[in-house]
């Protein structure tokens, strides 16, 4: 199923980022008694969150009307009536 899918998909995410943290953690020899360049690890992460914004553009445009509007309201009824 399609929710099935999303869900692995974000799952194996979280994985990666885990992964890749914990690289970059190695790269810059940040361990639990050597913090010297924590700061720059925090840097790095919390730019990492903006990689996604140039992406943005790639999104399909909705518009505010079919926003406002359920779904199925404003069709014309099908077929003949019954009472």
């Amino acid at each position: 199923t399609l929710f099935a899918l999303l869900m692995s998909l974000y799952n194996a995410a979280g994985i990666l980022g885990s992964e890749i943290g914990a690289g970059i953690t190695k790269a810059l020899h940040v361990t639990e008694s050597n913090f010297d360049n924590l700061g720059l690890l925090v840097v790095i992460c919390n730019l990492s969150s903006l990689l996604p914004v140039p992406f943005l553009g790639l999104l399909d445009e909705v518009s505010d009307a079919s926003l406002m509007e359920p779904e199925g309201e404003g069709e014309e009824p099908r077929g003949e009536r019954t009472s």
